[in-house]
């Protein structure tokens, strides 16, 4: 198998083809409420806690990735949940799910990714299979409105800001609450393309729009990575080699900075990929998958010009890179009930 680095780039997307989000589409995406894979056995709630702060997490992205030669993963998805509460920002969780080509959920064919209009006899979704999803996030819900009974909620801070800031409190009763919500990650569809030549194959409106929305995600990254100034002279050496690391950051991501995911393709089981770092914090140990036991190695890893496109003032989400280490084997779950795998990420942060 050919090594090969994908790279994500977020694309705005019309409101008259925001369909091809659902489920059914297979997208990648960035932000918006999860557009599930499996549609039964959705991580808990109390799976998609932050560890840090305990409040919900929201997807980050997700990104469609099948494995050719393995059939039970003809459909995979990889998902990515962040915390946004202020003053927390270092919750994320990853998880992995996937597909037999034949399955209860979804046709067996491709969905036609041309076309205009929404096939609406067919929109397979976990509410059509008894699962009940939360109004504000998508994720799954455990709670309901005690006073409508009919709008639900994966945690008590979720149904809290549905009533007080998403105007539940005005529809309650008379209508159930819009699927918009502020409380979520701006929405963009993941393009994905090869690192070699990408600039070729994209497609620009405007060449100087694109130019400058590349300038200013370099000015970005820039702005976050803290000047040999503010550090102590003891640690001057050490600082050093951080910066040595973080100029090869750089100079790799200079021709397509706006890149939002380094996607690794390469034989897993046999063969070794080095993502690329900004600065010499690597993990000492990658945890095994707790499922099957074998061996973990990076699949993808998200780029800091992510934050540019999602962050906010009301919105707390911070890392330098995400780097995401799945389960060489892609492993099916033992439990029957379990359609949602954890893996790990580790996370490396610009020093502040």
């Amino acid at each position: 198998m050919e090594k090969r680095v994908d790279l994500g780039f977020v694309e705005d997307i019309d409101d008259l083809y925001l369909f091809k989000l659902k489920s059914k589409y297979f997208p990648s995406k960035v932000g918006g409420k999860p557009s599930w894979l499996s549609l039964t056995h959705l991580p808990s709630s109390e799976q998609l806690k932050c560890e840090l702060c305990s409040h919900p997490l929201i997807l980050l992205l997700q990104i469609y990735c099948p494995i050719d030669d393995l059939s039970t993963a003809f459909h995979r998805t990889i998902f990515i949940f962040c915390c946004v509460q202020p003053n927390c920002g270092g919750g994320f969780k990853v998880f992995r799910s996937q597909l037999k080509r034949f399955n209860a959920f979804y046709d067996s064919e491709p969905p036609d990714y041309e076309a205009v209009e929404e096939k609406l006899d067919y929109d397979p979704k976990p509410e059509n299979f008894g699962v009940k999803l939360c109004s504000v996030c998508g994720c799954f819900a455990d709670k309901i409105c005690s006073a409508c009974k009919e709008v639900t909620y994966c945690s008590r801070e979720h149904q809290k800001f549905d009533w007080k800031q998403n105007g539940h409190k005005e529809l309650c009763g008379r209508a159930t609450s819009n699927g918009a919500s502020s409380a979520l990650l701006k929405e963009f569809e993941l393009v994905i393309e090869t690192e070699n030549g990408s600039e070729d194959n994209r497609q620009k409106d405007n060449v100087k729009t694109e130019a400058q929305r590349m300038q200013e995600c370099i000015d970005f990254i820039n702005q976050r990575k803290p000047s040999c100034q503010d550090e102590n002279f003891d640690e001057y050496e050490n600082n050093c080699i951080k910066d040595d690391i973080y100029d090869n950051f750089r100079r790799k991501t200079k021709q397509n900075a706006d890149q939002v995911i380094r996607y690794y393709s390469y034989d897993r089981k046999n063969d070794f990929f080095d993502p690329l770092w900004i600065n010499n914090e690597k993990p000492a140990t990658i945890p095994n998958c707790e499922n099957c036991g074998s061996q973990r190695k990076i699949e993808c890893q998200i780029m800091p010009q992510l934050l540019y496109f999602v962050g906010g003032a009301d919105k707390s989400v911070d890392f330098g890179t995400l780097l995401i280490y799945s389960c060489i084997e892609s492993c099916d779950a033992k439990d029957e009930n379990i359609a949602y795998l954890k893996e790990y990420v580790f996370i490396q942060n610009f020093k502040q």
